[in-house]
């Protein structure tokens, strides 16, 4: 098997437009790497350049620290598995998967032993003399995998693979696929724009935006200390809420002020922030998940805030309660024997350690370690 790595890769294409800029990025043996992020943010860019089907405009990359700039698809020993499948509607499964062995011209013994393992490993050999179009989606994707895994290639590239499976089998495929990686132990790349997918995929997730590579890092570090304001919206179902501000000292403790109402800063979340921030007052976003914004109908301030019921999403597991204060606008998680209804008063409680601060210029994170 093999790492790979990308060595400040930029590709630019006709008309200056940049799709990865400087790109550094290091891909462990083995290790199972998801990029993720928004539709035209470079991360299919970023697969096809370590595929070979896009050349770099600058920078080095290496695959088992061979450098592979200059080598054919063919040559750089990695598979493809594509959202459409890609399978040849005219051949039988078995054919299918046999193709880029009988492409490389392995003998006609080893081919029929390594489809019948391979089937056997993704659970598929009844399969085997049927056509593509007798397929459900998931034994289709099952098949696709198969194709690459006979190949035994150093590193496996998969373009959003899952995104055309519905909801249900998705979560399916997805524990197979990781159980999958496991068991062969081969590097993987994977492309999704599914943060689910990622968070439970990866060992790492690298996300990117406009092209530049914003955070890489596990899972649980990126949920738990986002780098910027990108980051923390794009991780986290609901997203984060983000509210509008400055923030100012109060006493010994600090004090965020937004339009028509204030915060008062939990005193661990203030002493991480006094470490990264410039001298106070400052222009700040202060950021909060749904699951750490509690409601109550009965509070007290200065930690608890008036708002209303703007709205509820009943989905039997939680109620999503959405609240205005004054002009802002925010979403807390409530226990589904809770009940709100629409233009309900309610008290807010928005102190937490768990919250974030963000420099309204930088748009960094003053509260995480990696600020």
């Amino acid at each position: 098997m093999a790492d790979v790595l990308l060595e400040n890769v930029t590709k630019e294409f006709e008309g200056g437009v940049v799709a990865v800029k400087n790109l550094y990025l290091e891909v462990k043996d083995k290790e199972f790497v998801v990029l993720l992020g928004p539709s035209g943010c470079g991360k299919t860019t970023t697969l096809r350049l370590i595929a070979g089907l896009e050349s770099p405009t600058a920078g080095s990359i290496y695959i088992g620290g061979k450098l592979v700039n200059n080598l054919e698809p063919w040559a750089r020993d990695v598979a493809m598995v594509f959202q459409s499948y890609a399978l040849y509607p005219h051949m039988s499964i078995f054919d299918n998967i046999a193709f880029p062995l009988r492409m490389h011209k392995v003998a006609k013994t080893e081919i029929k032993d390594r489809v019948q393992k391979t089937a056997e490993l993704l659970e598929i050999k009844e399969l085997l003399k049927r056509k593509p179009r007798q397929l459900s989606g998931g034994q289709r994707q099952r098949v696709a995998l198969a194709r690459a895994i006979v190949r035994n290639p150093q590193v496996f590239l998969m373009d959003e693979p899952l995104s055309n499976l519905d909801a249900k089998l998705r979560v399916v495929m997805r524990i197979e696929l990781k159980k999958l990686q496991r068991r062969i132990g081969v590097t993987t790349v994977y492309v999704t724009h599914d943060q689910v997918e990622a968070m439970t995929l990866a060992d790492r997730v690298a996300i990117q935006f406009n092209g530049i590579l914003q955070q890489y890092a596990p899972p649980t570090e990126i949920f738990a200390h986002p780098k910027n304001r990108f980051v923390a919206g794009f991780v986290g179902t609901p997203p984060m809420n983000f509210i509008e501000g400055k923030l100012k000292p109060w006493g010994a403790f600090a004090m965020f002020e937004a339009e028509g109402f204030s915060i008062l800063l939990d005193q661990e979340l203030a002493n991480k922030t006094a470490e990264n921030a410039k001298q106070l007052p400052l222009d700040a976003w202060y950021g909060i998940r749904p699951e750490d914004t509690e409601i109550t109908e009965k509070g007290e301030p200065p930690e608890w805030i008036r708002g209303e019921v703007y709205g509820v999403e009943l989905l039997g597991s939680q109620n999503i309660v959405h609240i205005q204060i004054d002009k802002t606008r925010i979403v807390a998680i409530a226990s589904p024997t809770k009940l709100y209804q629409m233009g309900q008063a309610l008290w807010v409680k928005l102190t937490s350690s768990r919250a974030h601060l963000f420099d309204r210029e930088t748009e960094r994170n003053l509260t995480s370690p990696a600020s």
